[in-house]
Formats: structure tokens, C-alpha cells, sequence
């Protein structure tokens, strides 16, 4: 191949796994080799393929950290890790990544300062500047590891990774194959996905069962194929008759216009549909939310002037009926039964006065049957109307 096309336009060496044969006499061989040349690797065409992450699964190995519905963080536990079923509903995965680097910038050693505590990056230079480090930390994107500050990678801000060269989940029976040669639909798939784009002409030399075809019809492709045997075009001509293939919207169509916007939440510019195949299909999107993003989020800075008056307010007015000095991430969110040391009255009027206080902030302003009676604040949460989960949402 090299030979062929030249060593220089060698674009990529793809492992891929395969079910190793029982009749092996020495060591299993469960890979093969996928071997991607290009006429002129400069002007390839290329497609980035993503995978979903899962926790503990490849792409996800670094995500540890678990923070509950309440904003209290803590490490996975190993039985979460190996179910992760039994996460507490409301949690969010994340992953503590450094909030420092090594790029050089006149501002980037200045301390930051974090829950009444200041950080210094130690010998490096924080990842944003003192602005953006301060918007971090509004956003609750900061966690404190000993003495270090890290920020907060949630999984679901880029719940996807990209699919690399070695691809493990290949592997099929001979019960899903028509010839013992054949390559799986997959493998297929993905080199079809990485290099075309919808309508781009494909051209496989040696039909077999058809799995090229067969794979470029599902996907919009147009296709050529080719075989000696008549056999193996019987039976690809059959294959492709038979097949039942997804309905995908084309981006260039009424309905796949609405989708998009659907999708953006940005209104496309008007204009005649053609039907065009080559304009693509409309595809999923994923959120992608980086440290630079919130860093340059001038929103945040909106947000936490128009709502941090009335949250201080609270916060004083609490301290001051339960007789605290907490701040504000100290405020526990559900409170014990008895009362807190230095307070008055019942544990019941406790927990009513932290209601009480939050109430005062909703929009309805009215208390609502569980809060009167002085009940549990979380029962209270899950049992009463709008007006609580108004005032959840101020106290959090």
C-alpha cells in the first residue's frame, strides 16, 4: 500500500476486535486490521465519530465524584461505580480536573478566593483570568480537594467521547454473518461515517453479502458494487430488497427545517427546500460546555446581582432566628430533628422558621399546608405545590 499510494498518505492503522476462532493452536488472535489510504492525505475528507460515555466505560474512567441533589460533594463509592443504578436520583457525575496550567499570562497567579479561603495555583498559572475564575466560582463549578481547587467536569457536559483507532466493541457471532469472511455492519458503519458525507458515491470491489451496500443505502450514500460470482449479487440484491432501513429527516425539507429549530432553538433563515440529500440529515446534538465557556459567561454576572441581595437577606434573617453563623454554603438543607444549639423552641419550629424564610422569597408568597404544620422541610418539599419548589430553588 505504501507503494501504491505512498507511505506519506497513510491517514491511519484501525485495530478492531474480532471473535477468536476455537481451532487457535497458539495464542487467540481476536484483532484485525483496518488500513486507510488516501490519494492525498492533505485533502481527505474526515468525520469526527463520537461514543456515548458511560460511567467507569472507556472515556469516563476519571469521573469520580459524585454531587447530590443538595450540592454536597463526595467520591463515588465502589458499589456505585459497579451499579451505576443506585446513584441517588438528582446527582450529577463529575470528574475534578485542574484548574491550573502551565501556559504563562500576566494575571494568572492572583489568589482566588472561594468559600472564604484563598487558593494560589502553586508554581503555575490559573486556567482563565481572575474574572473568569470568579464566574467559576459562581457557577459552583469549583471543588475543594485538600488544598487544591479543581473544577467541576460534569459527565453531561460532553456526555460523548471521540471514537479512536482501536475499537473493542466489534467483535460478533457467526450467527449474525452470511459468509464466515464477512465484515460486521458496524465496522462498515463507522469507516463509511468517518470518510462520506450523505450522497458522496461509494464503490466496493468485492460485494460478498453485500454489507457495503447495505450499509450506504441506510446511510444516503449512493453506491457501486461488484463480485464475480452471481451468487454473491443474488444474494446482496435480496439483502437490500428485504432490508427495512431507519427514517432519517433531511435538513433540507420543511419538516427538517422544524427539527432544527426544535433542536438550536434558533429559527433558520427562510427559503425554498430542494429535498437535497447532499445538505445532510438532521443529527442529535449533545451539549458541550467547556471551563472557557462559563469563564466568558457575562450572563453569570447578571444573574448573581439581580438574586444574591435577596439570598443574603435570607441568609442573615435565618442566622439571626436560629442564632448561626453560617454561610451560605454552610446552610444545611434538611435540618435535624431537635434543635440546633442556640436555638429556640422545637426542632418542628426550626425547620419552620428555614421554610418560612424561603417562602417569603416566592413569587406567590403564600405558605403552603405543610409548611404551616411545621413539617420536615423535605417533606415539605415533595409534598406541597409550586409555591415550595419556587422557594427551593431560592434557597439553593
Amino acid at each position: 500500500m505504501d507503494e501504491v499510494f505512498g507511505a506519506e498518505h497513510c491517514c491511519a492503522l484501525i485495530v478492531v476486535q474480532k471473535t477468536s476462532a476455537p481451532t487457535d493452536k497458539y495464542i487467540p488472535g481476536v484483532a484485525d486490521f483496518i488500513l486507510w489510504y488516501a490519494k492525498d492525505a492533505t485533502q481527505t475528507k474526515y468525520r469526527q465519530l463520537n461514543m456515548d460515555k458511560g460511567l467507569g466505560q472507556t472515556g469516563a474512567s476519571q469521573y469520580t465524584w459524585l454531587e447530590d441533589d443538595h450540592g454536597i460533594e463526595r467520591k463515588i463509592s465502589q458499589e456505585e461505580k459497579e451499579s451505576p443504578v443506585s446513584i441517588p436520583d438528582g446527582s450529577k457525575v463529575f470528574a475534578a480536573s485542574d484548574a491550573s496550567s502551565s501556559h504563562e499570562y500576566s494575571l494568572g497567579k492572583e489568589p482566588v478566593q472561594f468559600r472564604n479561603k484563598l487558593y494560589v495555583p502553586r508554581g503555575r498559572y490559573w486556567s482563565t483570568s481572575p474574572q473568569g475564575m470568579r464566574r467559576i466560582g459562581l457557577a459552583n463549578r469549583f471543588v475543594i480537594s485538600g488544598n487544591t481547587l479543581f473544577y467541576k467536569r460534569y459527565l453531561l457536559d460532553f456526555p460523548v467521547y471521540p471514537l479512536s483507532n482501536i475499537w473493542v466493541d466489534t467483535s460478533s457471532s457467526f450467527g449474525e454473518r452470511i459468509y464466515v469472511v464477512q465484515t460486521t455492519t458496524k465496522i462498515v458503519e463507522r469507516c463509511l461515517l468517518m470518510t462520506t458525507d450523505p450522497g458522496d458515491l461509494v464503490l466496493d470491489p468485492t460485494c460478498g453479502s453485500g454489507t457495503t451496500a447495505y450499509v450506504a443505502e441506510q446511510w444516503g450514500r449512493r453506491w457501486i458494487t461488484i463480485d464475480t460470482s452471481r451468487v454473491a449479487l443474488a444474494l446482496a440484491r435480496t439483502r437490500l430488497m428485504a432490508g427495512r432501513f431507519p427514517y432519517y429527516l433531511l435538513a433540507d425539507s420543511p419538516e427538517g427545517l422544524r427539527k432544527e429549530a426544535e433542536a438550536t432553538g434558533k429559527m433558520p433563515p427562510e427559503y425554498k427546500t430542494s429535498g437535497d440529500i447532499k445538505k445532510g440529515f438532521v443529527c442529535k446534538r449533545v451539549p458541550h460546555i467547556t471551563l472557557k465557556a462559563i469563564a466568558n459567561n457575562e450572563e453569570i454576572d447578571d444573574i448573581h446581582a439581580k438574586h444574591q441581595p435577596e439570598l443574603e437577606r435570607l441568609r442573615k434573617e435565618l442566622n439571626k432566628l436560629l442564632k448561626e453563623k453560617w454561610e451560605e454554603w454552610e446552610i444545611p438543607r434538611e435540618l435535624p430533628t431537635e434543635p440546633t444549639e442556640g436555638s429556640k423552641g422545637s426542632g418542628a419550629a426550626a425547620k419552620k422558621a428555614v421554610c418560612d424564610s424561603a417562602c417569603s422569597a416566592c413569587s406567590v408568597g403564600n405558605l403552603c399546608p405543610p409548611c404551616a404544620t411545621g413539617a420536615s422541610y423535605s417533606t415539605s418539599m415533595a409534598r406541597c405545590s409550586i409555591t415550595c419548589r419556587r422557594s427551593t430553588a431560592v434557597m439553593r
